[in-house]
């Protein structure tokens, strides 16, 4: 639990020590001295650190072992198999996976919120409070997964159609959720309208998985997840938790999409640019749908595994949110909201593994 503690604590007081002395000079040495910390608790993680980590280790040892048909020797998807079994011919220790994974996911996200946050601390700072990190400790091909869709993301924005197709397939091959941005890709460029209908479609897919459970979805799920449907709500999570995250996040997303339609959203012009309207638009459309999903996993846990593909997003549309009001109520409405987020950040911890620092080492 202390190395989440100390990650989260850390980022905060770097970011006060950088806004403060360095007036707001030097971004990307904050960024490097928050990706190095966590790609190192994430690499060099003890095998028994994480729900799943051991699960990864014996699939591993497996993937690289095995003869013909190595591609079909464990349930999972076939680009995080030819992955491993890459780096088992090259190291042949599982060590170089998770350093691997971790390089890739932390430093793809790094890069991202590097060319598109407009406050790169505040994005941080909200991917460890949150507890974004702590999921790279326990849904790895998710997390990678969805690092892969950051830059179709790019793509998207940048209009470049057939490069963004392409990223989404490399991410689904890691994890089928990722297939979920492919329609998405589409809808570029993004406008009202198309955020209008993509709204109402999925707020009728909530009432009907409200109503029916997983059989609302059934044809569409892969065979894997077909075992959880057995009832009309399969596995109730905590219902208060999920619906005021849910609520939390419709609400900053419609409000920056009003921000944006009604001109609010210039963001200032200390934002060097670094947004267009398109940017805005699509994290705020994304972030919408991790409401809607968060929402409904009160009533149906499992379809929050698809959660993270879309809650990512927050760490850009926060800042969006923030930069959208006046100075003076920004400066009062970030400490508070960092406040919040800290005291969530703590009760968030209290479930998890009494992790110690050590666990973390072989």
């Amino acid at each position: 639990m202390e190395i989440y503690i100390f990650l989260y604590g850390w980022s905060i007081i770097l970011a006060l020590f950088f806004l403060l002395l360095c007036k707001n000079k030097f971004k990307k040495i904050y960024i490097l001295l928050n990706a190095i910390p966590m790609i190192t608790v994430l690499g060099f993680r003890g095998i028994y650190t994480g729900a799943d980590t051991y699960t990864y280790v014996s699939a591993f040892e497996i993937i690289g072992v095995h003869g013909n048909g190595w591609l079909d020797c464990v349930d999972m998807e076939y680009g995080y198999i030819i992955f491993n079994k890459i780096v088992y011919t090259l190291f042949g220790d599982v060590r170089y996976l998770f350093i691997s994974i971790a390089g890739l996911s932390i430093g793809i996200l790094c890069w991202f919120i590097n060319k598109y946050s407009c406050n790169i601390y505040l994005s941080l700072i909200v991917f460890n409070g949150i507890g974004f990190f702590i999921s790279n400790v326990n849904t790895i091909r998710q997390c990678l997964a969805t690092s892969i869709l950051l830059i179709a993301l790019n793509y998207i924005i940048e209009n470049k159609k057939y490069i963004a197709i392409l990223f989404v397939m490399i991410a689904g091959s890691f994890h089928m959720t990722a297939y979920l941005f492919f329609p998405l890709v589409f809808l570029q460029p993004l406008n009202m309208k198309k955020i209008f209908l993509v709204i109402m479609s999925c707020v009728y897919v909530v009432f009907l998985v409200h109503d029916a459970g997983l059989m609302a979805v059934a044809s569409i799920l892969p065979e894997k997840y077909l075992l959880y449907i057995g009832s009309v709500h399969d596995v109730e999570s905590s219902k208060i938790g999920s619906v005021i995250r849910g609520v939390a996040y419709i609400f900053i997303s419609l409000v920056s999409i009003w921000q944006y339609h009604t001109g609010n959203t210039s963001l200032d012009k200390e934002i060097d640019n670094k947004l267009n309207s398109q940017c805005v638009l699509w994290f705020a459309m994304l972030v919408f749908l991790s409401g809607l999903i968060l929402c409904i996993q009160y009533d149906v846990a499992i379809i929050g595994r698809i959660g993270y593909t879309f809650t990512i997003f927050i760490c850009l549309l926060v800042p969006i949110f923030f930069y959208g009001m006046g100075k003076v109520a920004r400066m009062f409405a970030i400490p508070i909201f960092i406040i919040v987020l800290t005291l969530q950040f703590f009760y968030m911890i209290q479930n998890l593994p009494k992790d110690r620092i050590y666990y973390f080492l072989y």
